[in-house]
């Protein structure tokens, strides 16, 4: 998207408000790309807004990320809950589903209408906060030389857990998204 449209339109050559316009284009098309559907364009359009926020704060700024570690941890906080509730219009079959399932997961439905239950938000939480500590933990090392410094019976466990997860967790669901294209 960057090489064909992006910087085909001029990318940030042309001044601010082009840069923006560029931004949004490319990232309403790369919606429409996904699919024929207005969710799709939604989930662009939220995408290229949020660049655009990020390019104008940094202009503002004259910086990109503060240097105050809370404030830091709080922009990237900010930015992993705007683009995973920007998921939920990529992944909606219609922006109903879409309404529905937001207003689940702030908790404002009533129980015949619940989409998540708690039980799989604190599944979610746990798991990507696992995730997160890991990666923090893990930030300045390979994770080739983390396999390599286990024994050899932690990581044939681990590889099996995995695929069973992965096995156990197909279910009746829908077929990964792409599939359908």
């Amino acid at each position: 998207m960057r090489d064909y449209l992006y910087i085909s339109l001029g990318g940030n050559r042309y001044g601010g408000i082009r840069t923006y316009v560029n931004l949004m284009i490319t990232m309403l098309l790369g919606g429409l790309w996904h699919g024929a559907s207005w969710t799709f364009v939604a989930w662009g359009g939220l995408h290229g807004a949020y660049l655009m926020i990020e390019r104008g704060l940094k202009a503002m700024s004259g910086v990109g990320l503060p240097a105050n570690r809370a404030i830091r941890m709080a922009a990237m906080t900010g930015t992993f809950l705007a683009v995973t509730l920007t998921w939920v219009f990529f992944r909606a079959r219609s922006f109903t589903d879409a309404w529905q399932l937001l207003r689940s997961m702030a908790g404002a439905t009533s129980r015949q209408d619940v989409v998540l239950y708690w039980n799989d938000i604190y599944a979610v939480g746990f798991i990507v906060g696992g995730m997160l500590a890991m990666q923090w933990r893990l930030r300045t090392t390979r994770l080739e030389a983390v396999v390599s410094a286990a024994p050899q019976w932690s990581v044939v466990t681990l590889w099996t857990v995995m695929a069973f997860a992965l096995i156990a967790a197909q279910g009746a669901g829908d077929a990964f998204i792409y599939f359908r294209f």
